[in-house]
């Protein structure tokens, strides 16, 4: 017997404040890595329709470095007028629950997930992440499976999510990149592209 699957499935993405004592960011304020957006995309792996989708911003109480501003096109406006950290997962705990969507977070490359868990604290610095019981543990990793499918394919596996979606024949959805909704719509292609190519033929 076949297991049932929750095929709705939630991809996310950050944008990220880097440090002073980053090259790129000298002028920042921070001494380590802040989320300043997070974006959400809720699809649907069979069809690959996209249900639901937004974003967030989060304010880390500075302005943010020139190098940053470039690079996603974020205001100190936009960041002054962000909740916390937290708000923005608890709405991210509400959109999955309308939607009744898997526990597994999906994501491109390995950091944003762990960044998100580490940040999502309360006053006391207690972490909101196994108390709700929102999420799992781990994520997908999407840029993981394409490079696989890519060895598998005798292809060359190097690149980055704008890089995949082309590899894989498809158009990137949205205007520009670094924007933390557009970068989690467009893993979530991925991942629905790779989803299909693995299905049994015999299925």
């Amino acid at each position: 017997m076949k297991k049932v699957i929750n095929n709705i499935k939630i991809a996310i993405d950050l944008e990220l404040e880097q440090p002073n004592t980053n090259h790129q960011t000298p002028d920042s304020r921070i001494d380590s890595p802040k989320i300043i957006q997070l974006g959400w995309s809720v699809f649907n792996q069979e069809t690959g329709k996209i249900l639901n989708e937004g974003s967030r911003f989060v304010n880390i109480g500075v302005p943010i470095s020139s190098f940053i501003k470039g690079l996603t096109r974020i205001t100190d406006e936009q960041i002054s007028s962000g909740g916390t950290v937290t708000s923005a997962f608890m709405e991210l705990r509400k959109v999955r629950e309308l939607h009744n969507a898997d526990r597994t977070m999906v994501e491109w490359g390995s950091g944003d997930f762990v960044s998100l868990r580490d940040e999502v604290i309360d006053e006391s610095g207690k972490s909101y992440w196994n108390e709700i019981n929102a999420f799992g543990r781990s994520p997908v990793n999407v840029k993981h499976l394409y490079r696989v499918f890519r060895e598998s394919n005798g292809l060359n596996p190097s690149g980055g999510l704008s890089r995949a979606v082309a590899g894989l024949g498809l158009t990137w959805s949205g205007q520009g990149k670094h924007d933390a909704m557009i970068d989690a719509r467009n893993t979530a292609m991925v991942y629905c592209k790779l989803f299909k190519a693995m299905r049994s033929p015999n299925e």
